[in-house]
């Protein structure tokens, strides 16, 4: 069979049979093959179970050209410039896949390939990690095309496709821009009618999710659903010059721009959670006839602006603003321009009127304001809900409440659940339960929680939350450190979450170094936060220790409640640690690694007073 399989090094350890009433199989052992040559598959119907062999070579990997019903399973592929190559295949399935180390190559690269599916592949360390070129009713689902260089997908004039819970992120996280474009997902060139839904596209080097980029044919009708576009270097999704898509309960955190509209027209932006920022929330230039439509707006460390507006008074915007909530912005709104513009329905939480002034910096035409009964200043802080059975990252710590429009038929109550890591499997924890009658706001003691979801209810607009280090223990109390700046540690306990590059930071970047507060009377602690620097949470101390004393002497008197040896976490800006009562005044954390790089943005202490 070695025309079906092409040349390997070892062509007897692999078994493949043909029978007349089955299709071809090749069943590899779990070894290294060092190919010379790529495999070519020559028949349709073959199924080659890889058993976690190693596949080492240059060039392409494995080859399939115009078959059908070709099934590629749980093999590995290293070293080559494409892994997988398919051309004009149809009901191509590759599951458990992985291809590393292609560089600057292509981890799986499709063309005109239709009716397939990619599912549980890895690729990693790749130019690109899959490409689609002229495709049709593809399923990528359950994937993970992480750390990938320039892209972690791309869809080239591809359409109809399902692209379902996959991790598409730090794209580019070594990589130098250097004018390059890098990107986690890219959509162009007349790609239309796909769903992209629930993957996580988070610390993308220059723009999360791009669509549409110029010059090439309308990309329409896509729909991007329940994405986490968090994180990048640069703007979290980029719309281009498309008409007629649709950008649903996502979520748009800290980016430059959470979502970038140039000249797009007939769009829908409706559920998405737009927080923290550092330039605005939405930018949208030169567009027309876009609905903006219960979107959340939450001002964390970001920008003071959470929607900007550009157009010219010779362009017709038509822009619609209709029952967004907008969340602790002094002015949320910048408008140059842009007519026809109509707000109606809105929320706004801080602003201290709903008069045109207090809500936008207006150049040009006023837009029309249309007030109703929903339209409200409130002064509690909340964060929106996704909605039905959606996790939300919180931007704060500690959650209270949520508010309910009602249930999902057929649901029979509401089930409220807080999550630490924000993976909801299996480690959450219901924070309250509820049946009886609609709207209705229900409390509950606060919880410590980084993300929550609502499950059983119609879309829900709000969970209410007490603001980080509110009800800590540690808030404005006297810190200190080993270098003796009493001014510099104090900024770790002062509750500004706001500032960019606030807080403390140890002097030299030596182990050893430890930074410390007093909460002035003994307490029975349970709960220890740190937030560290808010666009690198990962700059923090790698190994370190939380020592608590009753003396403050820190001589083998202390308790050492926490001892990290591998900080990392999922992008975000909260880490928590649950500890065994104790009882203390002090609390210092000591880095045990030399590590630059290193602040403290926020720390957090809960229990019980005594």
């Amino acid at each position: 069979m070695i025309g079906l399989l092409g040349r390997i090094a070892d062509p007897g350890a692999m078994q493949a049979t043909k029978p007349e009433s089955n299709p071809p199989a090749i069943r590899l052992q779990a070894k290294v093959y060092k190919l010379t040559k790529p495999i070519e598959i020559a028949h349709s119907g073959t199924v080659l179970e890889g058993h976690g062999a190693t596949l080492e070579g240059s060039g392409v990997g494995i080859q399939i050209g115009a078959l059908s019903n070709v099934t590629i399973k749980d093999v590995k592929l290293v070293g080559f410039s494409t892994g997988i190559s398919a051309q004009g295949t149809s009901s191509l399935t590759l599951s458990g896949v992985t291809v590393t180390g292609a560089n600057t190559g292509i981890g799986i690269r499709l063309g005109k390939v239709s009716g397939s599916q990619i599912q549980t592949a890895t690729i990693h360390g790749c130019g690109s990690g899959v490409l689609l070129t002229g495709c049709s009713k593809v399923t990528i689902e359950k994937n993970d095309f992480t750390r990938n260089e320039l892209c972690a997908l791309s869809l080239d004039a591809t359409s109809t496709c399902l692209i379902r819970d996959n991790n598409f992120s730090y794209t580019g996280e070594k990589a130098d821009a250097d004018g390059r474009a890098i990107q986690g997902v890219l959509i162009a060139n007349g790609s239309d009618h796909n769903q992209i839904m629930r993957n996580q596209v988070v610390r993308c080097k220059t723009v999360g999710i791009l669509l549409g980029q110029e010059p090439g044919a309308p990309c329409t009708d896509n729909t991007l659903e329940a994405n986490d576009v968090s994180w990048t270097d640069g703007n979290g999704i980029v719309i281009q010059g498309q008409p007629s898509n649709k950008l649903i309960d996502d979520t748009e955190a800290h980016c430059q721009v959470g979502l970038l509209l140039q000249r797009a027209t007939d769009t829908l932006v409706q559920g998405n959670l737009v927080v923290g920022n550092s330039r605005c929330g939405i930018e949208d230039e030169f567009g027309s006839k876009t609905n903006y439509t219960g979107n959340a707006f939450a001002m964390d460390t970001g920008s003071p602006v959470a929607m900007y507006f550009k157009s010219s008074l010779d362009h017709s915007a038509d822009i619609r603003l209709y029952q967004n909530i907008f969340i602790d912005y002094a002015k949320p709104l910048t408008i140059e321009n842009t007519s026809p513009m109509t707000l109606n329905s809105n929320n706004f939480i801080g602003t201290p009127s709903l008069d045109i002034e207090d809500l936008a910096q207006v150049t040009g035409p006023n837009p029309l304001v249309l007030t109703s009964s929903n339209d409200r200043l409130r002064s509690a802080t909340f964060l929106p809900s996704a909605g039905p059975l959606a996790a939300l990252p919180t931007i704060y710590d500690h959650l209270g409440g949520v508010s309910i429009s009602g249930l999902l038929n057929p649901a029979g109550e509401a089930v409220v659940e807080g999550s630490l890591t924000g993976a909801f499997q299996g480690e959450e924890e219901v924070l309250a339960r509820y049946k009886g009658t609609f709207p209705v706001e229900i409390t509950f003691p606060q919880r410590t929680v980084t993300a929550v979801r609502v499950k059983g209810v119609s879309q829900s607009r709000s969970a209410y939350l007490i603001l980080l280090g509110e009800q800590s223990l540690a808030k404005n109390k006297p810190a200190e450190d080993d270098a003796d700046t009493i001014a510099v540690p104090n900024s770790a306990v002062d509750g500004d979450t706001r500032s960019l590059d606030h807080g403390w930071s140890p002097k030299n970047g030596k182990a050893g170094e430890w930074w410390g507060v007093d909460l002035h009377d003994p307490v029975t602690l349970t709960m220890l936060t740190i937030r560290p620097k808010s666009k690198d949470p990962n700059g923090f101390w790698s190994k370190f220790r939380i020592l608590i004393s009753t003396t403050g002497e820190f001589h083998g008197e202390e308790t050492t409640v926490v001892t990290e040896t591998d900080w990392s976490q999922r992008p975000g800006p909260i880490r928590t640690y649950r500890i065994a009562p104790t009882v203390g005044r002090y609390i210092r954390i000591v880095g045990d690694v030399d590590q630059s790089n290193v602040l403290l943005d926020q720390f957090c202490a809960y229990g019980i007073n005594h």
